[in-house]
């Protein structure tokens, strides 16, 4: 990767601008392909990732500790594939962003590092130019019904709620 993606974030990028900066270093040039596969991304990069039954946690981020060591994401086992991908887009803003933190992210982000993740994760499975060429597709006098965000949400390989939510807001 040839951009500093935590100075980027640091010297005031928005969350969803670094998620399309990424996406189109990651990407080289070649077209996008729906759903979006954050796990390839994780292990293209070099971070480890395993599934855990943990608890109270969606995932965690652990940075590599030097040069010979390496990044690691734990992502919970127990959740729904469609949380597990979007666990995973969220802790690869950890990696990028904030590489020499440690993290324990759980359901409900309290603190700006993890709703800039959330933010992040969000655009990086549904960019805002493909999302919007969605709604085009399933809008019905600038609504979108119930089976709409489903197939929306079914294009982008995400939960029906973090569609929903995306759509709304």
């Amino acid at each position: 990767m040839t951009e500093d993606f935590e100075q980027l974030a640091n010297n005031g990028m928005p969350a969803e601008k670094l998620a399309n900066v990424f996406l189109k270093e990651y990407l080289h040039g070649k077209e996008i392909r729906f759903p979006i596969n954050p796990f390839q991304m994780l292990a293209d990069m070099g971070v480890i990732f395993t599934f855990r039954p943990f608890k109270k946690y969606e995932g965690i981020y652990i940075p590599a500790a030097n040069e010979e060591d390496f990044s690691i994401v734990g992502v919970n086992l127990n959740r729904p594939i469609a949380r597990q991908r979007f666990t995973v887009a969220h802790e690869l803003c950890h990696h990028l962003k904030d590489a020499k933190a440690s993290f324990v992210c759980t359901a409900n982000p309290q603190s700006e590092a993890e709703r800039y993740a959330e933010d992040f994760a969000a655009e990086l499975l549904m960019p805002s130019s493909e999302l919007r060429k969605q709604i085009e597709v399933y809008q019905c006098d600038g609504c979108i019904d119930f089976d709409g965000v489903l197939k929306i949400a079914d294009y982008f390989g995400v939960s029906f709620t973090a569609c929903l939510y995306r759509l709304a807001y």
